[in-house]
């Protein structure tokens, strides 16, 4: 695994990591990389769930998530 990967520049973005010559990332940041991927997964299939037990998200969650325009209040 090299930061040369495509992967790993995305987990080291996604853990806070800002590209400097004199600094590679570390363990700390590739863990936080990977903790926020984990989350994102964990998030997309809690939504699933919801929406199949559901129908449909709560318009508002939709909305912000651009999935259909909210209705007006």
């Amino acid at each position: 695994m090299t930061l040369e990967w495509a992967e790993v520049q995305l987990l080291t973005r996604w853990g806070g990591w800002v590209a400097r010559k004199d600094n590679p990332p570390g363990k700390i940041v590739l863990t936080r990389g990977l903790r926020r991927l984990l989350d994102m997964l964990v998030t997309q299939q809690l939504l699933a769930a919801y929406e199949t037990e559901h129908g449909a998200l709560p318009p508002h969650i939709a909305a912000w998530l651009d999935r259909q325009v909210p209705p007006d209040l």
